[in-house]
């Protein structure tokens, strides 16, 4: 008799307890809820996208020859200072300063890369477009705070003597 009193408490609990899963995940599912959509062309060009990334590594693992790869990291680097020079008008100087380093850390691999070859016309490439790079980054440092622009005169010392190295 206890055993068939304590199976029927048993059953009124079990039901109990399913009728408030279900009422909780009803309550879940119909309560509003705000949600945040995602901007797929900042996405695809972000600088951190591992989509970007991803894309840029593949660029360069088929890029065979020295040149190549330094074309690569070339194009890279530009497109760096191209964002930077975006965010700078919008005046988002973390972006900037992130993308700075981005384009600093290309600069360098880059700059492995020269010591690697002798060949003139790809210095000399090098060397036109650096010239040019630093151009875009006098402008980007007319547009930044105070601390960014010393962060941008370090990151042109930098790649300057870099180059000059070569």
């Amino acid at each position: 008799m206890l055993t068939v009193i304590g199976i029927r408490l048993c059953e009124m609990n079990l039901k109990r307890l399913l009728l408030l899963v279900l009422f909780s995940l009803s309550i879940s599912l119909f309560a509003p809820k705000t949600s945040k959509a995602v901007d797929l062309r900042e996405t695809l060009t972000s600088e951190n996208s591992i989509i970007v990334k991803i894309q840029e590594g593949i660029e360069y693992f088929f890029a065979f020859k020295i040149e190549d790869k330094v074309a690569v990291l070339e194009k890279h680097s530009e497109k760096r200072l191209t964002m930077a020079q975006g965010y700078a008008e919008e005046g988002n100087n973390e972006r900037v300063q992130n993308l700075m380093q981005n384009y600093l850390q290309i600069k360098g691999r880059q700059n492995d890369l020269l010591e690697k070859t002798d060949d003139g016309e790809v210095l000399e490439t090098v060397e036109e477009r650096t010239v040019e790079q630093q151009k875009t980054m006098e402008d980007i440092k007319t547009k930044i705070n105070e601390d960014g622009k010393q962060n941008v005169i370090q990151v042109q010392e930098q790649v300057v003597n870099q180059v000059a190295e070569r």
